[in-house]
């Protein structure tokens, strides 16, 4: 009888690991609410600075990035930005992780490291906007679009219009 006791709280805690683990894991409820999609090609054409071997760990982490895996595209992000500190692609890319992974907070970090990189593009602008309006930092996206709206870039625009229109209206996005 006692080992019977001990075989279920020992199964008990094993599935109570799992769910943590597993809850851990998910996206929480504001990521799901966080939906961006990224111009993986407008990202990644700006990669002739890398070698040819952080290149192919490009392609895998967005093919990672494309299933979901976020948490492994950040680890091969976090090596490849250790040695291209300055690569606005590789920022933007970490930005989409994280924020896919809930983690506004950083993926607005992110989003401002490649805004400020030297290769700066309206795209860049267009991704801070959007992550900047997650975190309701009203200001920034605000700015950002005005950027955007100022690059004749007008797919980007269009896309922004949504968020600028609430931006404008002081509606929050959470």
């Amino acid at each position: 009888a006692k080992e019977l006791m001990i075989r279920r709280l020992s199964a008990t805690s094993a599935v109570l690991t799992a769910l943590l683990l597993l809850n851990h894991c998910s996206p929480s409820p504001q990521a799901a609410a966080t939906h961006l999609s990224l111009d993986y090609n407008r990202v990644t054409s700006h990669l002739s600075t890398l070698s040819d071997a952080d290149r192919k760990t490009v392609e895998d982490t967005v093919l990672l990035m494309k299933r979901g895996d976020h948490r492994l595209a950040l680890v091969r992000l976090s090596a490849l930005n250790d040695r291209n500190p300055s690569n606005a692609s590789l920022r933007l890319l970490g930005s989409y992780a994280l924020l896919q992974l809930g983690n506004l907070a950083e993926a607005l970090a992110e989003a401002q490291h490649a805004h400020d990189a030297a290769d700066h593009t309206a795209y860049q602008c267009y991704v801070l906007a959007r992550v900047a309006d997650l975190n309701g930092n009203t200001n920034l996206a605000k700015r950002e679009i005005e950027h955007v709206n100022g690059s004749g870039d007008e797919a980007l625009k269009q896309a922004l219009a949504p968020v600028a229109a609430r931006v404008n209206a002081g509606v929050a996005t959470n």
